[in-house]
């Protein structure tokens, strides 16, 4: 699955601990405004609409560091999805993608002709990096009606 090819291992056994599969009927609501945010979606099938965009097979959505979610999250069609509980920040930095290629950033600290102390930091441009699989999978839809006049 290229949403998670980035991953080594060891990544996605730690994954695994926190996630499920679920299946859903279409036209229900998958999680609310305002309701309290324990997890993230992978979709393998169908498709849901949430914020004006529709999601498609491979995309990851609703990722979302704890609070409460600002919009809902309809189901389209019948779909699969793997659902991955939050993790703590510790977690999540395993999970992070891992770039062969990047080279590492230093920081350092310059004293300036005024006196002034700057930090500079060395960066590669991430215009140069590929960008993220899961942005380019997620279409722009605009709300017209709802699908067959419901939604739940």
């Amino acid at each position: 699955m290229d949403v998670l090819s980035h991953l080594r291992e060891h990544q996605l056994r730690s994954m695994c601990t926190t996630a499920r599969y679920e299946r859903h009927e279409a036209h229900r609501v998958l999680f609310y405004p305002h309701s309290i945010s324990t997890c993230w979606y992978i979709l393998l099938s169908g498709s849901v609409f949430m914020k004006e965009s529709m999601f498609l097979p491979r995309c990851c959505f609703g990722k979302q560091s704890g609070g409460r979610r600002g919009c809902e999250c309809i189901i389209l069609e019948p779909s699969e999805m793997i659902v991955v509980e939050n993790t703590n920040e510790n977690e999540e930095n395993a999970l992070q993608r891992e770039d062969p290629h990047r080279q590492s950033r230093r920081r350092f600290t310059k004293v300036n002709p005024k006196g002034e102390r700057q930090i500079i930091t060395d960066n590669v441009e991430s215009s140069s990096y590929p960008p993220d699989y899961a942005d380019n999978q997620m279409f722009r839809l605009a709300v017209q009606r709802p699908i067959d006049g419901r939604f739940s």
